[in-house]
């Protein structure tokens, strides 16, 4: 039987989505998917002037998704209050 984490590991990111602790919280679905579409592009961005191959970007993007999906923006995003909230 798997464990209650590892459940949640697998679950479909539209269910994850919905109940992420950064909209329990009260952001709206909408400037969440600003600050991940965000960070995915300077995770791009560093790859590109590293020189990194693509797939070490993506797997980069894939991790800052996973962790945003545990944690909260709030308490872990420097780049908070930088962004346009006008969405």
């Amino acid at each position: 039987m798997l464990a209650p984490e590892a459940i949640s590991n697998i679950l479909p990111a539209h269910i994850i989505a919905k109940t992420t602790p950064s909209v329990q919280d009260g952001i709206s679905e909408e400037i969440e998917k600003v600050h991940r579409t965000y960070g995915c592009e300077l995770v791009m961005q560093a790859g590109t002037i590293l020189r990194l191959p693509q797939v070490v970007t993506i797997t980069g993007q894939n991790i800052l998704n996973r962790f945003f999906y545990r944690y909260k923006f709030i308490a872990y995003c420097v780049l908070w209050n930088n962004l346009d909230f006008n969405v």
